[in-house]
Parts: structure tokens; sequence; C-alpha cells
């Protein structure tokens, strides 16, 4: 209804599917970068152009782009060792009927590795979208009350989701948004020493008495031993207007390009490592609230009114994310 705020009103919101952001939406919200220049700074520099051709695959199997014949060379090389040859011509042709999606596409760049969050991410961000083709195919073929049922396994709280929308939200931005959520609780639950009785430091981050960027400044603060942020400023040379700016206003949020600025001040390496990885987190949540209000039909709840709501559905997402992952482990021990 509105352009967003925080994140600047040319700031464009793609889908993958219904249910989930672009994965070029995610990764300039997260980390401030298109994905082929994310990988081409870290140390996997081949996948840059592995990406970009699988990218243009997916639009010739969708029927949106002829490929040159340099190009179409370069990508049966590239498919060569995970993709039957006739298969790549098939899709080469813009025969196949298979439907692809961005993040199949990122899963089949960046590969299954051993700790690698942008694939596992991927990986279950692509089993949403086939999610969705599956409920478009229902309810194309008259059985919406089977896809509705579907929707509810998939998403655990979506009924209570959809029930609590305030009226005059538009309900089409909750699945992309529940499904970052869900996404990223389970990513909160994801670690060995997994602990049921837990409790989720991204509950800090959403505190509504600051924005998220706020409450992640303040823990900045707290783990470099700054009592304020004007101690903040002086430690790190910031301008204090800067970060009262970055810390409480609705229309900016701190770039990723400043981030090692902000963080020279906290001398321990470990400390600033998790900081650094709550960056990311707390820009993803300063999205979902300014979509939010973004979406508001008439005038917009107020932030703390939207990131009250962001919480308490984060608290059931991660409610639901535990008890899932408590159970795993049950399994695992008695087999």
């Amino acid at each position: 209804m509105r352009p967003l705020e925080a994140f600047g009103s040319t700031f464009k919101v793609h889908l993958s599917t219904a249910l989930t952001f672009s994965p070029e939406t995610l990764c300039h919200v997260v980390c401030d970068s298109s994905i082929p220049n994310l990988v081409r700074r870290s140390d996997k520099p081949q996948v840059a152009g592995f990406y970009g051709v699988l990218r243009k695959l997916a639009y010739v199997a969708d029927g949106k782009h002829n490929l040159s014949p340099g190009l179409r060379s370069l990508t049966k090389a590239y498919l060569a060792p995970i993709m039957p040859a006739a298969r790549v011509e098939t899709l080469l042709d813009g025969k196949s009927s298979e439907r692809t999606t961005g993040w199949r596409t990122v899963a089949h760049a960046t590969g299954p590795a051993e700790g690698d969050v942008l694939h596992d991410v991927a990986v279950r961000l692509a089993m949403c979208d086939e999610y969705c083709f599956v409920l478009e195919d229902l309810v194309r073929n008259g059985q919406k009350s089977t896809a509705e049922e579907l929707l509810k396994e998939v998403f655990s709280s979506a009924e209570l989701a959809l029930a609590s929308v305030e009226e005059g939200i538009l309900v089409n931005v909750m699945p992309p948004i529940e499904t970052a959520l869900s996404t990223l609780a389970w990513l909160d639950c994801a670690h060995d020493d997994f602990d049921p009785a837990a409790v989720s430091i991204i509950n800090d981050v959403l505190d509504i008495r600051r924005r998220p960027m706020g409450n992640w400044l303040a823990m900045v603060c707290k783990l470099s031993d700054c009592s304020d942020l004007p101690e903040l400023s002086l430690r790190t040379g910031i301008s204090l207007s800067t970060l009262k700016k970055w810390s409480s206003s609705a229309k900016s949020v701190l770039p990723n390009r400043r981030l090692p600025e902000v963080l020279k001040a906290v001398r321990s390496r470990g400390r600033a490592e998790r900081l650094e990885n709550l960056f990311g987190v707390t820009r993803l949540l300063t999205f979902i609230c300014d979509l939010w209000r973004a979406a508001a039909v008439g005038e917009p709840p107020s932030w703390p009114r939207t990131q009250g709501y962001i919480m308490s559905r984060y608290a059931e997402a991660y409610r639901l994310a535990r008890q899932q992952r408590s159970g795993q482990l049950k399994q695992g021990v008695g087999t």
C-alpha cells in the first residue's frame, strides 16, 4: 500500500512463490548485497558464475529467456556434473514442464556442504516453494479444502496467524513472513547442544521498548563495556547523531558496510562474531516490521504495535521449532 520506510522507497520486494521471499530480496535485506556479489567475496568465487548460469536456465525453463550459443555451451559444461545431458537439452529447448524457483537455483549453485547455512536455508525454502506448487495445483483442480489442510500442515500456526491478522492488513504478506519467521526459528534451534528450556535471544532483539536495531546497538554497548551510545560514539568515532538515527529512526537501517566500524568497539572476537551473526537477523526483523506497516490499508499501525505482533508470531514459531527439535533429539537417542 505504500513504500518501505527503513529500507527506502525504492526497495522492491519480490517473491520466489506466494510462500517465500525471493533469494535476491532476502539477500539484500540480510546482507545488503546481491547473491553473486556476496558469494564472490566469499571462499567460493566459482559459485557466483554457477548461480548466474542456473538463474538464466530457470528463465529458459519458464520460457522467459533465450540463451546465446556461447552461453548454451557454458551452461551445458556447468551442469554436466549434476544433471543428465538429455535433461539439460530439454531445459535449454524450453520443452520441460519442470517448474523452477530461485531457492532451488541457490540450493543447486551452493551444493551440499557441512555447515553451509546458505545451502541449508535454500533447501528448506525450496521445499516451501514445492509445497506452493502443490497448493496451486490443488486449487486449480477444485480441491481448495485439501489445499487448506495441507497449508495447516506446512504452517502449524497458519490458522492462528491468519485469524489474528489485524483488519486492514493485506493478507498476502502473511505467508512469506510466516515462512521467514519459521525458518529463522528453525535456525535458532538447529545447534547440536539444543536446550529445550532455552529462551531465544531474538526476544531481546524484538523488545518493543526499542526498535530491533536499537536493541542490537544496546547489546553492542553491553558487550563492549560502553555505558551508552555517547560512549560507543567516542569508542568508534561514529557520530552520536548517526548512532541515534540507526537506533531509533523508522526511516533508516544500519548498512552492512558500516558494521566493522561499530564492532571495532567490541574487543572480544567471539562476542563480535555473535553480534555480527545477530546483525543479519536484526536487519531481517526490521524488514518484516517495515513490510508489515507498508501493507496496512489506511493508517499503518505504530511501530511498537507492529513489533509486538511480530514478536508474538516469532514466539509461536520458536515454540513449534523447539518442540520439533526436541522430538528429533529424542528419536535420535532412541535409535
